[in-house]
């Protein structure tokens, strides 16, 4: 039904064959710095229940990864999302020698005063 594009099947073979991540931070970018860990979340990557050291590995990594990026100077989240993209993705495939669809979810928290 219809015609999909070729973006559309290239997502799909990914996720067939190596499944997906999700990196979700809250970040308060205004005190520069990490709130929470990060919780990771996997589809058809890997089980989560056996991968413990690897999540633990991910969280520690995106939470320096993510301190890190924040001190340099005038960081979009945008342009944080497109670097722990590229960061997650080296640091997983030397872990798994998978490639999963990585998707980082990066929300900007206001702490009240």
């Amino acid at each position: 039904i219809g015609d999909i594009g070729n973006v559309v099947i290239r997502d799909r073979k990914i996720l067939a064959n190596d499944g997906l991540l999700a990196v979700v931070v809250n970040v308060d970018l205004k005190n520069k710095a990490v709130l929470q860990k990060p919780k990771v979340v996997s589809r058809g990557f890997i089980y989560m229940k056996d991968s413990q050291e690897l999540i633990r590995e991910i969280q520690d990594s995106v939470e320096a990864y993510l301190n890190d990026l924040m001190q340099q100077p005038r960081k979009s989240i945008v342009q944080m999302k497109n670097e722990l993209t590229d960061y997650l993705t080296s640091l997983v495939y030397d872990n798994t020698q998978r490639r999963p669809m990585i998707i980082p979810v990066i929300m900007n928290v206001k702490r009240s005063s």
